[in-house]
């Protein structure tokens, strides 16, 4: 007997590799083709016209290939590996699919069987190296990257056109919302009618999906007619109508599971390719889709800990830069390519008299660890800035601390005091890139190597160097990652840079753009800027030199007198005045005691250090909202308040001048002490100095 296929379709049919056999409904063979041929042994005549249940069942096994009938007639699909006899009787264990085909009316009219050797170890050996290559690509995807959603998307285009022609991939929101997150398609077929990117899908009970999400398992629908029933439920009929246009054949749905339960599903579909799906499809699509759950539970951690880290990060640095006489400043903070958080640290920190203390630094490492080490030293960095420390003496300090809190710790840090006043900054470098200097039309490096990072310094003291900063100039530390590059040094960045900026923009913001702009290429590292520039205008400053002698006090309340009335603040005169009088009457007091001035034992008489305890200096600083006043001279000891007694003539000075200033304090100079005093004064913009030689007015 012939099979009733016209000629073409059995050269189709035998060019297939696989074993193909058409019955009817009474299991009688109807199609036979050539490697059905070769793998049982019966020719096409021989078979075909024959009950399939006579072709390669094993006779103990009639009972069971029954049932097996009777469940792909009832309409449901069967596939598993069975044991059969080939025609010259040797055993073969054989992996079949069979699948019921209905008419027009939607009743089973026949079966098709494919088949092929199990044990057949060189298809079995392609197929599993095909199914690596993908595992391999997408596992690699999965697991190099923390940015899942996009990498999920690249997964997607992987198995389209890979295994499937369709592809989408739901996950649960914040909120337990299943949303979509990718659509894929084989090239040039639309998707009208599938839910959008964004938006929520919903599925009826028995839908592959739904089930997926319920059980935890992988669901495998090679009976599209089942789908195209369930589909008929959904609120979307533009999704059946696709179904039925493009010729849906497969649905293999999986949930994204991870250690923290059910996080999506990842759903795969055939319609154009006529691809069929099997149980180890079904495997391999569970695999995959058990690592992105993995991933994304992996991407979840990352998240929160990068959140933890900003937050402690961004509660650290400061919010809002204070706002200084006589200079604008800006900062600007980039994290690195890698987007983990780093140890980039930046404070300004006004300082007595009107000063200001510049620092930028970095710890080594990344995450909260380095984010939290970060956060100590600057709270250590402005508890010494207090102190009114020199830069050399505060770092010095910190690579103590450093050296306590971590022995392979290895921080970089620069520290700079700049005065309004006198334009003079004083700056120490403990490992990190030069600051730059910048003059109006130029851009110069600050001179001088940098010392060994906080850390790392073994007790070798720091060295600070003093600069100039001309008017309209300014200040710009920056940390490595603006200027270094995976293919470019630092010091060829820090050329880069300084050649950027060798005409400076006008602004302080301006600076920072331009800085980050410098280096080609992404950063790997983070990025923080601090950019300083200073006024054109001279700040209104005093400076008075007088004699260590009694009659001084009156000198400096009649300058202060004068210097007040010339600055428009008569009504803070009174009070600036006995401030003044309590400080430089102190000095004298002290300098015409010059018992300290003794020498020890087998020394020689300092008669330098007696000239200059002979003389001492007033200055006066008027700033925005501050007046400050203060008194240098040659003598090393620090004032301290103390309690006087009923009958001492003195003791009280300090008591006075502690109560009726805003604050006072005391700091070393490299010649002895200065002591000084602020007082508040209303917001009323200061008259500026004229500008006069040597920076005083």
């Amino acid at each position: 007997m012939t099979d009733p296929y016209d000629p073409p379709l059995r050269e189709v049919l035998d060019a297939l590799g696989h074993a193909v056999a058409i019955t009817d409904t009474d299991l009688v063979v109807r199609v036979w083709n050539t490697a059905a041929e070769q793998l049982l042994g019966w020719t096409r005549d021989e078979a075909v016209g024959r009950s399939i249940l006579d072709l390669g069942i094993a006779p103990e096994d009639p009972g069971q290939a029954s049932e097996l009938a009777a469940q792909v007639l009832a309409g449901r699909p069967w596939e598993g590996s069975f044991q059969i006899r080939a025609k010259n009787g040797g055993p073969l264990i054989g992996r079949f699919r069979c699948t019921p085909l209905r008419g027009p009316d939607g009743a089973v009219t026949s079966i098709v069987v494919t088949g092929r050797d199990a044990l057949d170890s060189r298809h079995q050996q392609q197929k599993a190296l095909a199914r690596l290559a993908l595992m391999s690509r997408a596992g690699l995807l999965l697991g190099t990257s923390l940015e899942v959603n996009r990498t999920l998307s690249t997964v997607a285009e992987l198995l389209v056109p890979g295994i499937a022609d369709h592809c989408f991939i739901d996950l649960f929101d914040e909120t337990g919302r299943l949303v979509r997150l990718v659509n894929a398609h084989t090239v040039g077929d639309s998707d009208t009618g599938w839910v959008p990117v964004g938006q929520a899908p919903r599925y009826p009970s028995d839908h592959p999906v739904a089930e997926a999400l319920r059980t935890g398992r992988g669901v495998l629908l090679d009976d599209v007619r089942r789908l195209d029933a369930t589909a008929a439920a959904a609120p979307n009929p533009a999704v059946v109508k696709w179904a039925r246009r493009v010729g849906l054949r497969a649905v293999i749905a999986a949930p994204l599971g991870g250690p923290h339960g059910v996080r999506g599903v990842l759903c795969v579909m055939t319609s154009v390719s006529g691809r069929r799906y099997d149980t180890d499809d079904l495997d391999m699509v569970e695999e995959l889709a058990a690592r992105a759950g993995l991933a994304l539970d992996n991407a979840a951690l990352y998240d929160r800990q990068r959140s933890l880290s900003l937050t402690l990060q961004r509660s650290l640095l400061p919010g809002m830069l204070p706002r200084v006489d006589g200079v604008e400043v800006a900062y600007q903070y980039r994290p690195g390519a890698d987007a983990e958080v780093g140890g980039d640290f930046y404070d300004v920190i006004p300082l007595p008299t009107g000063r200001v203390g510049i620092v930028i630094g970095d710890v080594q490492g990344r995450g909260a660890h380095a984010a939290a080490v970060m956060g100590q030293l600057r709270a250590a960095l402005r508890a010494y800035a207090v102190l009114d420390l020199p830069p050399a003496r505060l770092l010095t300090h910190l690579d103590e601390l450093v050296q306590g809190l971590d022995d392979s710790l290895m921080v970089t840090c620069v520290y700079a005091v700049y005065d309004p006043f006198t334009r003079r900054c004083v700056v120490a470098n403990a490992g990190n890139p030069p600051p730059l200097l910048l003059h109006p039309s130029a851009c110069a490096s600050l001179a001088g190597p940098a010392d060994a990072p906080l850390g790392m310094g073994g007790g070798t003291p720091y060295e600070q160097h003093e600069y100039l900063v001309p008017p309209g100039g300014g200040l710009l530390l920056y940390t490595d990652g603006v200027v270094e590059r995976r293919d470019l040094r630092v010091d060829q960045g820090v050329n880069r840079l300084r050649t950027a900026l060798a005409e400076p923009p006008g602004g302080p913001e301006e600076l920072c753009e331009a800085a980050l702009r410098a280096a080609p290429g992404e950063p790997e590292d983070d990025q923080a800027v601090l950019a300083v520039r200073t006024a054109d205008a001279e700040l209104p400053m005093s400076r008075l030199t007088l004699p260590a002698l009694p009659a001084s006090a009156s000198s400096a309340r009649r300058h202060t007198r004068e210097v007040l009335a010339e600055w428009g603040l008569r009504e803070h005169r009174e009070i600036a005045e006995l401030l003044v009088s309590e400080l430089v009457t102190n000095s004298i007091r002290h300098a015409l005691d010059a018992a300290w001035l003794v020498p020890r034992p087998g020394a020689a008489f300092d008669v330098s250090r007696l000239r200059r305890c002979r003389r001492l200096e007033l200055v006066l600083r008027r700033g925005r909202n501050a007046l400050w006043g203060e008194v240098y001279d040659g003598d090393v000891r620090l004032p301290r308040m103390r309690v006087a007694g009923e009958l001492d003539e003195g003791g009280r000075g300090l008591h006075l001048v502690d109560a009726l200033s805003t604050q006072w304090g005391v700091r070393p100079t490299r010649r002895g002490k200065a002591v000084w005093f602020e007082l508040t004064i209303d917001g009323a913009e200061p008259a500026l100095a004229r500008r006069r030689p040597g920076g005083g007015s």
